[in-house]
């Protein structure tokens, strides 16, 4: 199921990984429904290989609705790498200030799609209470504590620029 988080500009979207809990084809259909330009990916190949295996041939051959950012990140972990993390955001942001559609996805759609979703939503402006009010709402929300320690640390440190 997308789940819209609501805010000013573009849309975004949050979701489990296409094609692990509903069908490829729903997962399409609701892609063109929901007009989505971009798919910000925060798993492996190995890992949609492995839970996903229509998504990850979609990829393979070029063949998604739309185009997509793969920055896969470790299950139940935060980003390695904080640079690369908010300049991969940074493009998010604009991308969604000029009116295009994002979703974000992990496996789940929950712990690594809810710190990022927050994260980004710091990066377009939106306070630590506000992003977190909102993603939440949308059903996602950071999962464990490094999770957690890692969008109040990303918001204090004014996402990195």
């Amino acid at each position: 199921m997308f789940r819209k988080v609501t805010i000013a500009t573009g849309g975004l979207y949050l979701h489990s990984m296409p094609g692990r809990f509903e069908s490829w084809d729903e997962f399409q259909s609701n892609c063109n429904n929901n007009k989505i330009d971009r798919i910000l990916c925060l798993t492996s190949m190995l890992e949609i290989n492995a839970k996903s295996p229509d998504y990850a041939v979609a990829i393979e051959q070029q063949s998604l609705c739309c185009t997509i950012d793969i920055y896969p990140i470790k299950d139940f972990s935060t980003p390695e790498d904080l640079q690369q993390f908010s300049t991969a955001l940074q493009l998010c942001a604009q991308r969604l200030q000029s009116g295009e559609n994002l979703l974000i996805h992990c496996a789940a759609g929950i712990g690594r799609t809810g710190s990022s979703a927050i994260c980004l939503l710091i990066k377009l402006g939106y306070s630590l209470t506000d992003a977190t009010a909102l993603v939440t709402a949308a059903g996602s929300a950071p999962e464990t504590r490094g999770q957690k320690s890692f969008v109040a640390s990303y918001a204090q440190q004014g996402s990195v620029e």
